[in-house]
């Protein structure tokens, strides 16, 4: 690839240039510290509590995008309503998809006319990219499983299409983003990719 060479004019869009390329360098630099700093017991343990993750798909728009990678906390299994986790697909655990946390063990789920109820009551969704279109339930999540939806939700595979998650397929709650699709891609092999969007048939 050429390398220009410029006067920089636009001192701003130079500095929050500057700024994109910090933050993973951080988190690398933050890594390599860990790696160097910790005794070799407490930086496993690390490994084993942080994990990295691509997004893939476009299920999660308009709040998680393709090509984005995140941290994520394998230790929070127990999740809240509204967090975003990283999940074994129930139907191929060799998959890993994206979804959002919406109903809990016991309450009673239903979407109709566009909105979502729990138990009786519609929850406000700010953050999705559309309502809903299609009907769901009334449905009753079971014990030690729980009910998760695309913030995309009509371009979706999800509850409303694979049914209900069990908690153990659960890899954990995302935290931090740490690289951007708009991005060059990191170097990560080891990266596992958060599948979250609808299987589409192969163009023959």
């Amino acid at each position: 690839m050429e390398q220009h060479v410029t006067p920089n004019t636009n001192a701003p869009r130079a500095n929050a240039r500057k700024l994109l390329l910090a933050v993973p360098l951080g988190c690398l630099f933050l890594c390599l510290c860990l790696a160097v700093v910790l005794p070799s017991g407490s930086f496993l343990f690390f490994r084993q509590a942080v994990q990295n993750f691509k997004v893939a798909g476009k299920s999660m728009e308009p709040n998680y995008h393709e090509g984005d990678y995140y941290f994520v906390n394998k230790l929070a299994r127990n999740p809240a309503r509204l967090d975003v986790v990283v999940l074994r697909y129930p139907r191929d655990e060799s998959r890993y998809f994206m979804l959002r946390v919406i109903g809990l063990p016991g309450e009673r789920i239903q979407v109709r006319d566009g909105q979502l109820y729990i138990d009786g009551n519609r929850l406000d969704e700010p953050f999705i990219a559309e309502k809903p279109k299609y009907a769901f339930g009334p449905l009753v999540v079971p014990q030690s499983q729980f009910f998760v939806l695309g913030d995309n939700r009509n371009n979706s595979a999800d509850s409303h299409v694979w049914g209900f998650l069990p908690e153990r397929n659960i890899v954990g709650k995302v935290w931090l983003k740490y690289w951007s699709g708009t991005q060059p891609t990191p170097d990560e092999p080891d990266a596992p990719t958060a599948v979250p969007r609808r299987p589409t048939p192969r163009a023959n």
